[in-house]
């Protein structure tokens, strides 16, 4: 995926990024993004937790969310970003590469 957030934290930064295992362990958990804003208190936490599972696994959610999260500025906008990282990981795993053919795999329907 090619989006990344830095979050700075009491003299460390945190990287935000998620990837085909995170997004699997969030819908695990019962992440859906159509539900974000109707199930505010159990998507969030979700969300929030899930871009900072691919670089920092061993954090505790509590941790992530009353300390790092809360320290940062601006977090409904914050929030916004993560929803289309989230998104993005989607597009990588089903974009086509429209004119990438050279050299790859290609598939064709036969009857």
């Amino acid at each position: 995926m090619a989006t990344k957030i830095t979050l700075p934290y009491d003299g460390a930064n945190y990287t935000l990024e998620f990837n085909r295992k995170t997004v699997q362990w969030m819908e695990g958990e019962g992440f859906d993004l159509k539900l974000l804003e109707s199930k505010v208190f159990t998507m969030i936490p979700i969300l929030i937790i899930g871009a900072f599972r691919m670089h920092h696994r061993r954090l505790e959610s509590d941790f992530i969310l009353d300390k790092v999260w809360l320290a940062q500025t601006h977090r409904q906008q914050l929030l916004g970003q993560l929803s289309e990282m989230y998104a993005e990981t989607f597009e990588f795993l089903l974009d086509s590469d429209e004119g990438k053919d050279e050299g790859n795999a290609t598939w064709a329907v036969q009857k």
